[in-house]
């Protein structure tokens, strides 16, 4: 909002609301017709009552709209105007409404780092980088709480978080989101010739013209939800939605009914509904509002993820949960977090050539669901198995663009022109090499691109280049410390192919608060990279599992366990030492 303006008797160009106006806290004002106990603000996240702002009539009220708006509001009922600073304002006037009905909202200061709602309470810091590990792997999110419960906040947070080569659109009529400036988003504006309901719905379909790679949306409607699932189900765009409910259920079984009642709205029963909801299965994510008390207005309250539907009833495991009677600062890991394509993939027959050549029918052709957009810098044992046959010692990768010049996209495109006979096994398989080549193509390109690296609302210079240094009379590559979620991986693959085989790794707090991992190599080299840390600190869990299979050390799974041997080390121990039998 424009606070800048003042009118000629020096009160400000928004008359009584000057002052919430000029307060940075504040991203929205509604007033309720003329006078006292009618203007209401959010400030700081709190809404509260403003007593002492009051209009003496609605003539006021319109003559503050025309004047902000640069038009008259002779028979209109509605106005929507756009105002700098992202701010919109919007009123309902006569007869539609008994009084002039005005709402001013704008992006207020809201926290865009997980580092933030770690300190204020609202969740752990692990939990956070589980929440942006599970951007890679879920079509959908969906987060679900009442009014003034974090769930815009959150939504904030998780939207900073996703890959900053993703083309995002921010669908935003609250004008609540602060993460717009950011690579990739762009915020769908709002068009003044709709109201409310119809306008979410014009602005999710102009966002969709746009072809985007996910759809942010705050403030769902419950009416909207089937369509948002056909999305998640078709996997194009991706979703991350909040949505607000006006009674927090208590029970997992309390939430999958509000949830299944909200998918049945305009569908032909609830069987359909439910269908729907376990074909898009969404991962949901509850928050809540806390007592008024201290520093932490509201907390993570659940994580679940839906396993499909039984008994007529949808059913979902539970992943995190907060403890109960806690003021929210302490939670409980119940299960793995998230679903992966996670299957070691075969030996690979000889190929059979065919006599046509078509290389791109076959790009994409028979790729296993799941795998198409996979990031492999966040991929499984299956997926580090064929990394490691690429990212090898003494074999530099060619960082160039999808399609750029790369021995190893030529050896796979040779395999597969002429165009392969039959849909076999083979073909699938190296179809699926292929993609996920140039995958890794994409996500390291994107990763290491210095313009992609942001910290709070600028873009940074930031060191992004390793340096060789000595320590105790060994040669060490340090790798910078980079706020990028795949940065360290991809430096990873960029400079493999200095270090020999990996004889021991140790992951440590070298008594500056900040944890490093350390390879050490046959060669007597040590390679060091930051901000990975086990235990679900620092990048999370995945990276530093990600590296330690990606550096050949031995992860068995034993039968019937639920985690490998990697993965059991570094999800229940802080600090460790690996060495190599």
């Amino acid at each position: 909002m424009d606070a800048q303006n003042m009118d000629a008797t020096g009160s400000g160009r928004f008359g009584p609301l000057q002052t919430l106006v000029d307060d940075p806290r504040c991203g929205r004002i509604d007033v309720n017709g003329p006078g006292t106990g009618r203007v209401f603000s959010v400030r700081a996240g709190r809404h509260q009552q403003e007593p002492e702002i009051a209009f003496s009539s609605d003539e006021v009220i319109r003559a503050l709209v025309e004047r902000v708006g640069g038009r008259s509001t002779s028979g209109l009922q509605e106005l929507t105007v756009q105002l700098p600073g992202d701010g919109v304002l919007h009123a309902t006037l006569p007869p539609l409404t008994e009084h002039v009905v005005l709402t001013l909202s704008r992006p207020a200061p809201r926290p865009a780092h997980w580092e933030q709602l770690d300190a204020m309470g609202a969740l752990p810091l692990e939990l956070g980088a589980i929440l942006t590990d599970m951007l890679r792997s879920e079509s959908g999110i969906v987060i679900i709480g009442q009014p003034q419960s974090g769930t815009t906040t959150l939504l904030n947070v998780l939207a900073g978080a996703l890959p900053a080569g993703a083309a995002t659109a921010l669908v935003d009529e609250p004008r609540e989101l602060t993460i717009a400036h950011l690579p990739g988003r762009f915020r769908v504006k709002p068009s003044p010739e709709h109201g409310d309901t119809d306008d979410q719905r014009a602005l999710v379909r102009q966002a969709l013209a746009a072809n985007p790679d996910w759809l942010v949306l705050n403030a769902a409607l419950p009416e909207d939800l089937p369509d948002l699932l056909r999305l998640m189900s078709a996997g194009r765009p991706r979703c991350l939605v909040s949505m607000t409910i006006s009674q927090p259920p208590r029970e997992t079984d309390d939430l999958l009914e509000v949830l299944a009642m909200f998918a049945s709205i305009g569908e032909a029963g609830q069987a359909p509904a439910l269908a729907l909801l376990a074909d898009a299965s969404p991962l949901l994510v509850q928050t809540r509002r806390l007592p008024a008390r201290g520093e932490t207005p509201w907390r993570l309250e659940r994580i679940l993820s839906l396993t499909g539907v039984r008994g007529g009833k949808l059913t979902a495991r539970t992943i995190w949960t907060a403890l109960p009677d806690t003021a929210g600062v302490s939670w409980l890991r119940i299960a793995a977090p998230a679903r992966s394509p996670d299957a070691d993939i075969p030996t690979l027959p000889p190929l059979e050539r065919g006599a046509e050549a078509d290389p791109d029918r076959w790009t994409w052709a028979g790729i296993p669901t799941g795998v198409a957009g996979q990031n492999p810098l966040a991929g499984g044992r299956g997926v580090t198995a064929l990394l490691r046959a690429w990212i090898q010692p003494d074999r530099p990768f060619a960082n160039v663009p999808p399609g750029g010049p790369c021995p190893t996209c030529a050896e796979l495109d040779a395999l597969l022109a002429p165009t392969p006979a039959g849909d076999s096994p083979a073909v699938r398989a190296v179809q699926y090499r292929r993609a996920l080549h140039r995958g890794l193509h994409m996500y390291v390109s994107a990763a290491l691109d210095p313009q992609r690296v942001h910290s709070g609302p600028t873009t940074v210079d930031t060191p992004r280049d390793p340096t060789w240094d000595r320590e105790d009379g060994r040669p060490i590559l340090r790798v910078p410390r980079v706020s990028e979620a795949d940065f360290v991986p991809a430096a990873f693959v960029l400079h493999r192919h200095h270090f020999g085989a990996f004889a021991a790794a140790t992951l440590r707090d070298l008594q500056d608060g900040n944890p490093r991992l350390r390879f050490y190599d046959d060669r007597d080299q040590v390679f060091e990279l930051p901000g990975v840390a086990g235990g679900y600190r620092g990048q999370g869990p995945r990276t530093t599992v990600w590296l330690l299979r990606m550096a050949d050390f031995p992860d068995a799974v034993t039968g019937g366990d639920e985690f490998s041997e990697i993965e059991r080390l570094v999800f229940t121990q802080r600090w460790f030492s690996l060495r190599r039998p």
